[in-house]
C-alpha cells in the first residue's frame, strides 16, 4: 500500500511539472508575422567583408514570412513557398528561445528581447557581440 502511495505521489509531481505553462508559454503560441528585421554589424566584421540582409530580402521576408508556435511545442516557418518545422522550448526563466529544426537537426537560440501577446522581439546573434539580428514580430492569430 505504501508503495501504492509512493507511486502515486510521484506520478502526480511529474503530472504537473510538466503539465503546467508559464504566462510565456501561452504568450507565445500563435501566429506571428515579421515586421521589422534590424541587422548590427561590428565594424571589424563589415571591414571583412561581412555584409548585412538586403532590403530586397528583408522585405521579402516581412511580406512573405511567418512563425506559429503551437502549444504541443511544434513550430512552423512560412517562408513564401519554402517551410521549416520542428520543435520549440523557452528557457527556464523565459529570457530564450531555442527551436530545434526537423529537416536538418539544427538548433537555433534566439534571445527574446520583449514578449507580450501581440508583440516578440528576438535577437539572434551570428557573430557573438559582432553581428546580430533583432527581429520584431506581431501576433496576428492566436492557436
Amino acid at each position: 500500500m505504501q508503495k501504492l502511495s509512493i507511486f502515486s505521489l510521484v506520478f502526480l509531481v511529474f503530472q504537473l511539472l510538466f503539465s503546467c505553462t508559464s504566462a510565456e508559454d501561452e504568450k507565445i503560441v500563435g501566429t506571428w508575422r515579421f515586421v521589422n528585421i534590424d541587422e548590427r554589424i561590428s565594424e571589424e566584421l563589415a571591414q571583412k567583408g561581412t555584409k548585412s540582409m538586403s532590403e530586397t530580402d528583408k522585405n521579402f521576408m516581412i511580406k512573405n514570412a511567418s512563425y506559429v508556435f503551437n502549444r504541443n511545442k511544434t513550430y512552423r516557418l512560412n517562408l513564401g513557398e519554402n517551410t521549416d518545422q520542428g520543435m520549440y522550448y523557452l528557457s527556464e526563466n523565459g529570457s530564450a528561445l531555442n527551436m530545434r529544426s526537423e529537416q536538418s537537426s539544427a538548433v537555433g537560440r534566439a534571445i527574446i528581447q520583449e514578449l507580450t501577446d501581440e508583440k516578440l522581439i528576438l535577437v539572434i546573434q551570428l557573430v557573438p557581440q559582432q553581428h546580430m539580428q533583432i527581429l520584431t514580430l506581431a501576433k496576428t492569430q492566436k492557436n
